[in-house]
């Protein structure tokens, strides 16, 4: 009688929130109940139904069908979505004088220059790999056509954005040069601090700064743990809005910490020299200079 009870109140909930419809549908088809004595003499009884034959008598066969159908399409769908972002990722590069720009997915490689109409070459040429350059040869409306991508670091004419690869286009008799890639994974990771304002570190003082792939920023400024938003656009880098812990160190640490926290906050480029030495640059000077960890 408690049993039935409990399945009556469970009942009149599902009734409140669906309509007098859900005792229909709802209706348990096959209610076995598992009872087990909890105490010797206690005439206590507990409703203990197996998970999947509790959910069936709980919904119905035709509910547990809708809700199978809808996770197998749910876990589809995002299998799909995954395969056809990957099949979309493009390597852009563009250059100035004239302007241009080139885009290249999996499947095609696209060229435009100011002034023209754009060149689409479908498939995308098999690239050719020599040393640290990828070059794609094609044939464009009776001229050729070549892309060369080399694995250096470009500096952008007009903006001053660094990028990782220098870009050469050929189409016919034109030639255009340029950069591709994307600037943030020159920063990604962990950098060692040498030098802050122009001035080379405290002796054991171990600052650091660390460019995450979610747009954060973050290290050890000298005696605290700072931690922002940094953004990358094509009006250079911006560091903002930085926070720190509050712990008290030596003076000397705490000043060269307020001094970092300053040139982190001016610097509005970047730029990577031989042997990777990373430099962010404000107002036409060296903010911060640092390596790899």
């Amino acid at each position: 009688m408690v049993v039935r009870r409990l399945w009556n109140q469970k009942e009149l909930r599902l009734q409140d929130l669906l309509g007098a419809n859900a005792r229909r549908w709802f209706r348990p088809r096959d209610s076995k109940l598992h009872c087990r004595s909890v105490g010797i003499g206690s005439g206590r009884w507990s409703h203990r139904p197996e998970p999947t034959a509790w959910l069936e008598s709980l919904l119905g066969t035709t509910a547990i069908g809708i809700i199978r159908t809808w996770l197998i399409t749910s876990v589809l769908s995002l299998s799909f979505a995954s395969l056809s972002q990957a099949a979309t990722t493009t390597f852009i590069a563009r250059g100035n004088e004239p302007n241009w720009r080139v885009e290249v997915t999996d499947a095609t490689v696209t060229f435009q220059a100011m002034g023209a109409d754009a060149v689409t070459i479908s498939p995308k040429p098999e690239a050719t790999v020599v040393a640290d350059a990828e070059t794609y040869l094609a044939m464009v409306e009776g001229e050729p056509f070549s892309l060369t991508v080399t694995d250096k670091i470009c500096i952008d004419t007009m903006s001053g954005m660094t990028y990782p690869k220098t870009v050469a286009v050929n189409l016919g008799e034109k030639t255009y040069s340029g950069c591709g890639g994307d600037p943030a994974t020159l920063l990604r990771g962990e950098w060692l601090i040498e030098e802050i304002g122009g001035k080379a570190i405290i002796a054991k003082s171990q600052p650091t700064i660390s460019f995450g792939d979610d747009g954060q920023i973050s290290g050890n400024g000298s005696c605290n743990r700072y931690f922002g938003p940094y953004a990358l656009s094509g009006e250079g880098l911006k560091i903002s809005d930085l926070a720190s812990s509050m712990m008290a160190c030596e003076q000397p640490l705490m000043d060269q910490e307020a001094l970092l926290i300053k040139s982190l906050h001016e610097a509005s480029r970047f730029e990577i020299k031989a042997g990777g030495v990373l430099v962010l640059l404000g107002s036409d000077r060296v903010s911060v200079l640092a390596r790899r960890e």
